[in-house]
């Protein structure tokens, strides 16, 4: 059976968005202030990563070099999984979806977005999923 949904639901221009232009511009800012300085720190890392690998007589030494690497390669990991979401949110910046929640489709609240401005979940999305989650533990 195909159901439409209530107009409550839709995106579409016949919802104001709840942000303004302005406040979108200083989000798209943020954004990109924190991508550049993600960007410099992966740098600062693979010339770390390509300092570290020295070759050292001793196994123990070897051991502990091989050991700073892959913790650098994992902070390059998130580094680059934070700006995929930073990407990702300037997109919805573009589009009109910015600050909406993936799963409600409510806004997300304001103070969350200034903390995390990549956010694509409502607080109270997580706390049903952890709600789902827990549930399922038992």
């Amino acid at each position: 059976m195909n159901t439409l949904l209530p107009s409550f639901t839709n995106f579409g221009p016949s919802i104001p968005p709840f942000l303004d232009n302005d406040q979108l511009d200083w989000f798209r800012k943020q954004l990109l202030a924190k991508q550049g300085e993600l960007v410099r720190k992966r740098s600062e890392i693979k010339t770390k990563i390509r300092s570290l690998k020295m070759k050292h007589a001793d196994l123990v030494d070897q051991s502990i070099l091989m050991g700073c690497i892959d913790n650098e390669i994992l902070h390059s990991q998130r580094c680059d999984d934070l700006i995929a979401q930073i990407e990702k949110a300037l997109e919805r910046i573009e589009n009109g979806e910015f600050g909406y929640c993936e799963l409600t489709g409510e806004p997300i609240d304001v103070r969350r977005l200034q903390v995390q401005p990549w956010a694509t979940l409502s607080i109270k999305a997580l706390e049903d999923i952890e709600k789902k989650h827990d549930s399922r533990r038992f």
